[in-house]
């Protein structure tokens, strides 16, 4: 949109195998210009069990009876910032990757990431206390790091924390 000059959001990307027929998989954050081209990415390094990735996958798959799995979504391979001029370094923390502190320690020290950026979806908590632990949950990143942290749910408790674990401009999901 005019006068928005970058825009963030999730997605599921793909990337050619050359050892399979079958692309990787990615769970990713991607941010383009206003004119739609995309101008860095970051992939999920912290995969969700059975969700995201069906752990012992090569055993399971030679089970009698087993219907053929897909291969998943493939882990991202290092924390990368997602950069806008002229000096802010986001780093993107995919779903629940916002309850890793080490991750995102990793961010800050790897990369001077200096805002921690939390893309994802609570809406399978349903209409409970989970969304409100989550979301406390991920202040302590902001805390550890020293670093704001932006919360974008599309269902989910939206706002910012300071870095003294303090909630801003909360949004609680419409149900």
């Amino acid at each position: 949109p005019p006068g928005i000059p970058f825009f963030l959001f999730g997605v599921r990307s793909a990337r050619e195998d050359a050892a399979s027929p079958i692309p990787n998989l990615f769970n990713s954050a991607v941010l383009a210009d206003n004119e739609g081209n995309i101008v860095s990415n970051y992939h999920k390094q912290a995969l969700l069990a059975f969700g995201e990735y069906i752990p012992l996958l090569p055993i399971f798959s030679k089970l009698p009876g087993i219907p053929p799995i897909g291969k998943g979504f493939t882990p991202g391979d290092a924390p990368r910032t997602l950069d806008l001029p002229p000096a802010i370094k986001l780093a993107p923390l995919i779903c629940y990757e916002d309850l890793m502190p080490k991750l995102a320690r990793r961010f800050v020290a790897e990369n001077q990431a200096n805002l921690l950026i939390n893309l994802t979806n609570d809406g399978w908590f349903g209409n409970s206390h989970q969304q409100w632990q989550h979301a406390r949950s991920s202040a302590w990143r902001a805390i550890e790091t020293r670093r704001p942290l932006v919360r974008c749910c599309n269902n989910g408790i939206s706002c910012w924390i300071d870095e003294r674990g303090r909630f801003h401009g909360v949004r609680e999901p419409v149900h």
